[in-house]
């Protein structure tokens, strides 16, 4: 069966105004969601859930334009909500954003590990931008966090192009799957593919005099078979070992 683009993923704890709009959006009933939906946005412009509801029934309509507006806004100010992030992640992928797309559908994910649409979203436009095989790797990343810190309020895993930088040599590009411990100093887990399995860093934030941008070192580096348990068994060597560290709910890596 395809996945129903656009919607109409429930949103929680809202008002009734807000519920009854998104009655109306099950039942098809578009223009009228529509039209209640400007008439709350009127009196509450910042309210999260409804902005959300707008922007999912602008991209069912076919508004990819105003979708986005509504959607970015309503993540910019309730990043957790799930249904938010789902239905942004949709209208990046309509726009042909598929980069920020796969961000967005990552985020759903880190906070609803077993969300299978999601998980299916992030597959297909994984494989679109030629990341599939860093998928896998992924999902390590996140059942690890996941294990340590809970649902992704405080951590980020992304598929993504990597720009190493390397004193007096060009850029190092290359794909990874990242697991963004969310810290100041930055502290990112990487994972590449090999050719004998999976490479993996644990880059730090450095700042060098002669270079403006933030840059990174490489301060872990190891390998590890393609096998899902074998990197995560590496990942939890990070911690057995005094490299990562947990506080509270979060994962930290400690300069030292």
């Amino acid at each position: 069966m395809p996945i129903q683009l656009f919607g109409p993923r429930r949103s929680k704890n809202s008002s009734s105004s807000v519920e009854a709009a998104y009655t109306l959006i099950v039942q098809d009933q578009l223009p009228a969601a529509l039209s209640m939906l400007n008439d709350i946005l009127k009196q509450s412009p910042e309210n999260a859930v409804a902005l959300a509801l707008r922007g999912q029934t602008y991209g069912r309509v076919g508004n990819v334009s105003n979708a986005l507006t509504d959607l970015s806004r309503s993540v910019q100010l309730d990043p957790n909500n799930i249904d938010a992030n789902f239905n942004y992640a949709i209208a990046l992928a309509k726009a042909d954003k598929e980069s920020e797309a796969l961000a967005a559908i990552s985020r759903v994910v880190q906070l609803t590990p077993n969300d299978e649409e999601a998980l299916a979203w992030r597959i297909r436009l994984a494989r679109k931008l030629g990341l599939e095989e860093l998928d896998q790797a992924a999902r390590v990343l996140e059942q690890f966090a996941y294990s340590q810190c809970g649902n992704g309020k405080h951590w980020q895993v992304e598929l993504r192009e990597m720009h190493h930088f390397r004193p007096h040599l060009p850029y190092e590009t290359y794909n990874a799957a990242v697991l963004n411990l969310r810290q100041v100093p930055q502290a990112l887990i990487l994972v590449a593919t090999s050719p004998d399995g999976y490479s993996v860093k644990l880059s730090a934030e450095r700042r060098f005099p002669e270079v403006s941008r933030v840059t990174f070192v490489d301060v872990v580096s190891e390998k590890s078979s393609a096998e899902p348990s074998a990197l995560l068994d590496l990942l939890h060597g990070l911690l057995s070992r005094g490299i990562l560290k947990t506080a509270g709910d979060r994962l930290r890596y400690e300069v030292q």
